[in-house]
Parts: C-alpha cells; sequence; structure tokens
C-alpha cells in the first residue's frame, strides 16, 4: 500500500523481527518510521 509515497513493509507482532528490520533498513539508508499499537489495556474498563 503506498500513501504519501510511503510502504508498508513489516506488520507483525514481534519486536525482535521489527528490530531487524529496521536495522537492515538504517544499514541501507533507508529512511523509515514505525507505529506500535498497543492493545494490553484495550479490554479492561
Amino acid at each position: 500500500m503506498y500513501f504519501f509515497n510511503k510502504k508498508e513493509i513489516y506488520m507483525r507482532y514481534s519486536i525482535a523481527k521489527l528490530s531487524k528490520v529496521r536495522g537492515i533498513l538504517k544499514d541501507k539508508g533507508i529512511k523509515y518510521t514505525y507505529k506500535v499499537i498497543d492493545h494490553s489495556g484495550q479490554w479492561l474498563g
């Protein structure tokens, strides 16, 4: 999906794998952003 000249390349639940992907992007000089959504308290009253 392209959104304002951006492309989603990783959507998963593993922080370790996200870290690896971020490291590769950084090594290649590719600018990136990321968003973390915390669902841990979503169902609490």
